[in-house]
């Protein structure tokens, strides 16, 4: 078969596509049952790779030296001190010489690795950096009017009408955040509903949060902001000896970071790649053809976990986010669990996703996808987020309704059961063998 230069083949079902030979090797390296902590599934092994759920975090550590046309894992060239390259990953289609193929991924690294630092450093809640704004500064300077980069005031202004009260979630995130990367033997020990120290801590954040006056960033024009903390505030940040962020990006950051990078790699004339997080987003460039996702399921009744049950065809333009409320795999994977309490009809679903007006987990979906080409990633990501934390299918279908979604969810409760839209269901390829069912809204 005399591969056509002007069509850019399928790039992750492994039909007429090659990987360079760095991503082949580690592909075949990496035929095993995930496990270890750098190999574990999480969110964004929802990509299929040649048929097989190989993890983009393991492939992400290669170079890119290859000799002949495939996908070439693009790093970040780090710098001392950054972590601009670890939660997100950049895959590019090259072909050409040896030469042509290193000339080229240079060229598109140095472009990457700039956008990619601008944007870790924009975006990083607690850390100040010379040469480059960041939201951590803001943080830093409570009660202070701060002029800030341009770039960042623009994410800022997006970011408090977006988010609404999960902008002001950080040290709620944060303290479910300190123990979700336990082992499940710990996990039940610091889960907040037997836990009365951590349920009471998180009561007096709920508390705290709850009140708009609390904290507040107010964008005063002319890239001026002012975070404003009240008295109420400080005091339980002494009493608690917090030592965190007021605001935060949260599950939004790496939204805002693939966009950003996005806009900058497409300025220069790249876009045959794409771009993925660890939080489960993926962002075609729109130059590669006919990428597929995982579509993943979760039966309560059987599996403390999400797997993979089938494949989601994608266009060249879309960008998809998943956002799970229960592990992804067999393993902790760092993003959500379940905890089977010996009461099994309290089976509480656990997740990073977390609803400011209560503290707790959203109870009612268990994992969802959204994939769209007409919305921006942050867009996309603040959909999934808003979907995925609805009571229920009926409020779901409402949303989508309003907003032109179509999401793909499955509900707690259901057994091996798919929910989509007619619109998307015929783009979905089940595995006969795991015995799901779509069930069209």
């Amino acid at each position: 078969m005399v591969e056509d230069p002007n069509q850019k083949p399928n790039p992750l079902d492994g039909s007429d596509y090659k990987l360079s030979p760095e991503l082949e090797k580690e592909r075949k390296k990496t035929e095993i049952p995930v496990s270890g902590k750098r190999m574990l599934p999480r969110v964004i092994a929802f990509v299929v790779l040649l048929g097989v759920g190989i993890t983009f975090m393991v492939l992400g550590i290669l170079g890119f030296f290859s000799a002949e046309s495939g996908l070439v894992a693009i790093t970040v060239n780090e710098e001392s001190g950054y972590r601009a390259g670890t939660e997100i990953n950049f895959y590019y289609y090259l072909s050409g010489s040896s030469r042509e193929v290193n000339v080229k991924s240079s060229e598109i690294s140095n472009v990457y690795s700039k956008a990619m630092k601008d944007a870790y450093r924009l975006t990083e809640d607690e850390f100040t950096f010379d040469g480059c704004d960041s939201l951590g500064r803001v943080n830093a300077h409570p009660n202070e009017t701060l002029t800030i980069d341009s770039r960042l005031y623009d994410i800022l202004a997006d970011a408090t009408t977006r988010m609404g009260r999960d902008f002001y979630n950080a040290p709620l995130y944060r303290d479910w955040q300190k123990f979700m990367r336990f082992s499940m033997e710990n996990l039940a020990n610091f889960d907040p509903s037997v836990n009365p120290p951590e349920q009471a801590y998180i009561d007096s954040m709920v508390s705290l949060l709850s009140d708009e006056s609390a904290v507040k960033l107010v964008l005063l024009g002319q890239n001026q902001v002012q975070l404003q903390v009240s008295s109420e505030a400080l005091a339980w940040k002494n009493e608690y000896e917090y030592q965190g962020p007021w605001v935060t990006l949260g599950l939004m950051r790496n939204a805002y970071r693939i966009e950003y990078v996005k806009k900058e790699l497409l300025a220069k004339g790249f876009a045959d790649g794409m771009l993925l997080s660890e939080d489960g987003i993926l962002a075609s460039l729109g130059g590669l053809k006919n990428i597929k996702t995982n579509v993943y399921g979760f039966s309560y009744l059987q599996d403390s976990y999400a797997g993979v049950v089938g494949t989601l065809q994608l266009n060249e333009l879309q960008t998809v986010s998943l956002v799970s409320h229960v592990g992804l795999g067999k393993q902790n994977d760092g993003w959500a669990y379940t905890l089977f309490p010996s009461d099994a009809e309290n089976i509480r679903l656990r997740s990073l996703h977390i609803d400011p007006k209560t503290g707790e987990g959203y109870q009612d979906v268990t994992a969802l996808m959204l994939a769209s080409s007409t919305y921006s990633v942050p867009e996309v990501r603040a959909y999934s987020l808003l979907l995925a934390g609805s009571s229920g299918q009926g409020e779901i279908a409402a949303v989508s309704m309003a907003k032109h979604l179509t999401p793909i969810y499955c509900l707690k409760g259901e057994t091996k059961t798919i929910h989509a839209s007619t619109a998307v269901a015929s783009a979905i390829t089940l595995d006969t063998a795991g015995g799901y069912s779509i069930l069209t809204d």
